[in-house]
């Protein structure tokens, strides 16, 4: 009797201890497994977490870190599935999760699972939805910073991911539009974008090139922010495309003043490379 009573507490205990297992020690327990190269088991705590804890605050990162973990296996179709799902919640991509401010201190699920249903299908070769997604994950869910240069650094890799995937698409044209889009972005180092250019005009006679960009900065549009009517925006079009100068190119200014603008712009990286043709 003593014996079956101790037995019986000790069932007790282990069924308590085990309920007292919280969501968040299973989410932690997944990224120990995943770091130690073993996906399926954290598979395993991932769909754990999404069927008993659906209103739990690390729902949608299990269902986000599950779409990881399945496209780590090359599973794509199941990653694709957890990913729509974090992309058709209630989630607010400027969820402050804290960290170092360069790290992002907002949440982005959305924008990250956007991006992982892109290269989902990009790598499956479907290219048309890989578009897509990197158009939702560019406009509907973009990324969200506090910090310029972060942003600045975020346009340059969907400049470069354009790039890709027209390529893929054998449009070149808007491939050349793409890249187009990050060359004043040179703070945060825009050389491989600098370079894809190159590549793409190499055929094509430099002094011609210089001319046309010469007339498109000579051409300079000046506008008033939409948000902000006291600030100005400034764009130039080459090549049939429109490119915004961003903030970072002329911060150092007080009072940006549009022919030292010009000036700059003639005298930047880009218009550089007309050289080297």
């Amino acid at each position: 009797m003593k014996r079956f009573i101790l037995t019986y507490l000790i069932v007790l205990l282990m069924t308590a201890a085990y309920a007292q297992k919280m969501p968040q020690d299973y989410f932690n327990e997944a990224v120990q497994w995943e770091e130690a190269g073993k996906p399926d088991a954290a598979i395993a705590n991932y769909h754990y977490i999404i069927k008993h804890h659906p209103r739990n605050k690390i729902y949608v990162n299990a269902l986000y870190n599950l779409g990881n973990a399945f496209a780590a296996k090359k599973e794509y179709r199941q990653a694709i599935a957890a990913y729509e799902k974090v992309v058709n919640s209630g989630y607010d991509d400027k969820t402050l999760v804290g960290g170092d401010i360069m790290a992002s201190p907002l949440g982005n699920l959305k924008h990250y699972a956007s991006m992982g249903i892109y290269e989902a299908y990009d790598s499956l070769k479907q290219y048309d939805s890989a578009l897509v997604y990197l158009n939702q994950a560019n406009n509907v869910n973009s990324y969200e910073h506090f910090c310029g240069n972060a942003q600045a650094s975020k346009d340059i890799y969907m400049s470069l991911r354009y790039a890709d995937l027209f390529e893929n698409l054998k449009d070149s044209t808007s491939s050349e539009k793409a890249l187009l889009q990050t060359i004043f972005h040179e703070s945060e180092g825009n050389t491989e974008v600098i370079q894809r250019l190159i590549s793409l005009y190499k055929y094509r006679g430099y002094k011609q090139l210089a001319l046309e960009f010469d007339k498109a900065v000579d051409l300079l549009k000046e506008e008033a922010d939409s948000r902000y009517p006291a600030m100005k925006n400034y764009s130039i079009i080459f090549r049939k495309t429109e490119i915004k100068i961003p903030d970072l190119f002329y911060m150092s200014a007080d009072e940006p003043d549009r022919a030292a603008i010009q000036a700059k712009l003639k005298e930047c990286y880009f218009r550089g490379i007309q050289e080297s043709l």
